[in-house]
């Protein structure tokens, strides 16, 4: 007996990308643009915030230091995140070295900052920024590869094979290639999204996704359909077949079974009976 969801019935019953060279802002919006006056002064607010955590000292300080949080936050810029939201993290990075800066363990607030600052800025990117979640160790290890990446080619003027970046970074090759496999899933493009040489006339990723085939959604159906057949005795079935996948005649059936056309009739409404029992049964 043939499978019958083999035939139709006749009748009706779906390495983060390399960073580009990031267009550098002047080194002059750093702490080293202050004159001695404004250091001198800003540590005194310093000095005063720790000793009386004021909130006024403590926004002082902020805006203060707000040209080194946009220095560190571009260094970190067409990674796939908008300046501003880097700026954002960058500055919840200061306030956690403003509050948690003590003179005691630490010679000098810039020396505390810069690493909170840098450390707060590479968490996000770690655990807020991928689209698809991969081992934190490999998160890890790309955003230092591609840090190392864009190092190497302000140096050399060229971009670095995976050895040198391995080497640099001291990791093995595969360990490389994993991590940088891992980017892929770092920044996921919307189907609107252009793609191509030419801006103008480029196609956008939906145009490209195929059309849906009506055929799925009668997958459900013909499963049923396959089962109720199988629920007939092979006679019935077989008339079933004859009649509505072989467009057969109730006078060719008939001529077939060597019956009138009249019990072709009688057992057709029987078989469509239990078909009909059974198919109720199978998707209420």
């Amino acid at each position: 007996m043939k499978n019958s969801l083999s035939r139709t019935p006749t009748s009706t019953i779906p390495l983060l990308p390399a960073p580009q060279r990031a267009n550098r802002e002047p080194r002059a919006a750093t702490t080293n643009s202050e004159t001695l006056a404004e250091r001198a002064e800003a540590e005194k607010w310093l000095d005063a915030f720790v000793r009386s955590r004021d909130e006024a000292l403590r926004e002082r300080l902020i805006l203060h230091h707000a040209p080194l949080v946009r220095y560190l936050a571009v260094r970190f810029a067409n990674r796939g995140v908008p300046l501003e939201d880097l700026l954002q993290v960058g500055t919840i990075g200061l306030i956690r070295a403003l509050d948690r800066y003590d003179p005691g363990h630490a010679a000098k607030f810039i020396t505390y900052a810069v690493p909170t600052i840098t450390g707060e800025i590479k968490r996000y990117f770690r655990d807020h920024n991928w689209h698809v979640k991969a081992p934190r160790r490999l998160r890890e290890l790309n955003l230092s590869l591609m840090a190392v990446r864009e190092e190497i080619h302000r140096e050399t003027g060229s971009l670095p094979s995976v050895a040198e970046l391995a080497e640099r970074v001291g990791v093995g090759e595969e360990q490389a290639l994993a991590a940088m496999e891992v980017g892929t899933a770092y920044c996921a493009e919307t189907l609107q999204a252009a793609f191509g040489v030419d801006a103008a006339g480029a196609e956008r990723w939906s145009e490209r996704l195929g059309e849906m085939d009506g055929d799925f959604e009668a997958v459900e159906m013909r499963q049923a359909i396959d089962h109720a057949l199988n629920s007939l005795n092979p006679r019935l079935r077989r008339l079933v077949e004859l009649r509505y996948f072989d467009d057969q005649s109730q006078s060719d059936v008939a001529r077939l079974f060597g019956i009138s056309q009249m019990q072709v009739s009688r057992l057709e409404r029987q078989a469509l009976d239990q078909l009909r029992g059974h198919l109720r049964s199978a998707l209420d």
